[in-house]
């Protein structure tokens, strides 16, 4: 009985770790395209009113993806004990450790 729960915990954490794994990726891709953006040198009066522009809106795009980020910050806060490495592409590789329960 104490494996399967151990079975059924392991394959809840490696849920979490999915999902904690997409939202990271989708929030890394999308304040790098804002990044991108903001990081574009005007090379015309129309290009810099078209930056200006999207500096007006840029903070909104980031406080809306900072709401749809916050539940990965609540779900690393759950009381979980692992240790993942976490490949996020080629260049990055996120290593994370919690230690408040152990199945």
């Amino acid at each position: 009985m104490l494996d399967k729960h151990s079975e059924i915990a392991k394959k809840l954490m490696d849920m979490v770790a999915r999902v904690t794994i997409d939202y990271t990726n989708f929030a890394i891709d999308e304040y790098e395209q804002i990044l991108g953006r903001l990081r574009q040198d005007p090379k015309d009066i129309e290009q810099i009113d078209d930056l200006k522009g999207y500096m007006i809106t840029a903070p909104n795009l980031v406080l809306n993806l900072n709401l749809q980020v916050s539940p990965i910050y609540i779900i690393s806060l759950a009381n979980f004990n692992f240790s993942y490495t976490i490949i996020l592409n080629s260049s990055r590789t996120v290593s994370a450790t919690s230690t408040r329960w152990n199945p």
